[in-house]
């Protein structure tokens, strides 16, 4: 842990002598990613630097109350502008960015800097900056502005408390630490809007949303060789709801589910792929998304493979050889 005051004062040196810097989060983001990276924007703002800011999704309805999400563009067109600093943030890979290939469209020389959690991070660019060991990207944003001294005032401590809360699943997943719940509290000190965020990323579901959920649980089905109860949602469940489901609906399982050491939530997308969402109390599903192209987490993790979604009699979710082959593997027998 050591070397992290040193990198934190690197990226910090590299921020000062920038004066254009482009923030990007990963494709689809979560509330880490849009938590992470508001908070850096907002502090990039306060000491005058020029920020843009680029997400290949539009940030998810639930995190549209924190501050600076309204600067957030997925116009590609934004690359052909110059830039001194890229930060990317909550990305296990630049791939998931949706815009590796954009990047080489800036005009002008630029530093690449990564700040990030996730196990499965190789490290990228030319300043990495990557902690598994923390409940979340926006853990690390926040003690990278603790080193430095900077001004973590009410905007910024809400955005970095909304990126701990939903990594650590409201604080009752494996990721929630002591350093995680005690810079939770130094962040609603420092006026983080607790009751607001609350509202909006945890209470705020639409009856829509609520009666799609409540097709996916009817669905769910435990699977005993692997102790792992799946559930699964169809491309014409979401057109019939107009909605899709949120990020919050796997964490719920899998902190309510109490036969199964494990959740699966299975999606189906566009083009013949499913995307497939695993969390666990108990053992570690990020082997479980890597064998399958994917990455994470140990207790909460995901990946996208090319199958088709296909029903059985029962209406369960008739699992691909693949993935199948995979859990009996990884999860055979429960053990893991």
């Amino acid at each position: 842990m050591s070397r992290f005051p040193h990198l934190f004062h690197r990226l910090h040196e590299s921020v000062r002598t920038a004066d254009r810097v482009l923030v990007m989060a990963h494709e689809k983001p979560d509330g880490d990613a849009a938590g992470s990276t508001t908070a850096v924007i907002g502090w990039l703002l306060g000491i005058g630097k020029a920020v843009t800011a680029f997400s290949a999704d539009p940030m998810p309805a639930p995190y549209r109350f924190l501050d600076h999400v309204h600067r957030f563009t997925s116009d590609p067109s934004v690359f052909d502008a110059p830039y001194d600093l890229v930060i990317v943030l909550d990305s296990g890979a630049l791939s998931r960015t949706g815009a590796e290939e954009h990047l080489a469209r800036i005009p002008t020389p630029y530093a690449l800097a990564c700040l990030d959690h996730h196990r499965t991070n190789e490290g990228y660019g030319d300043l990495a900056i990557i902690d598994p060991d923390a409940s979340s990207t926006s853990e690390l944003v926040y003690r990278f502005l603790a080193e430095i001294g900077a001004e973590i005032d009410g905007r910024i401590a809400t955005s970095l408390l909304a990126g701990i809360s939903t990594d650590t699943g409201s604080f009752v997943n494996a990721a929630t630490s002591v350093r995680a719940m005690e810079i939770a509290a130094d962040l609603v000190a420092r006026g983080a809007r607790i009751r607001e965020m609350t509202r909006s990323i945890w209470y705020a579901q639409t009856p829509t949303t609520l009666r799609l959920w409540g097709v996916a649980l009817a669905r769910l089905k435990r699977h005993e060789a692997w102790d792992l109860a799946v559930t699964h949602v169809t491309l014409a469940d979401l057109d019939a709801f107009a909605t899709d489901v949120p990020e919050g609906f796997t964490d719920f399982l899998g902190a309510s589910v109490g036969d199964a050491d494990a959740i699966l939530v299975l999606r189906e997308r566009p083009g013949g792929r499913l995307r497939g969402s695993m969390r666990s109390m108990a053992r570690d599903v990020s082997v479980v998304a890597a064998a399958l192209g994917g990455g994470g987490h140990e207790k909460a993790a995901g990946f996208e493979i090319e199958a088709p979604m296909a029903v059985g009699e029962d209406g369960a979710f008739v699992l691909p050889e693949r993935p199948m082959k995979v859990l009996d593997e990884k999860l055979g027998n429960g053990r893991g």
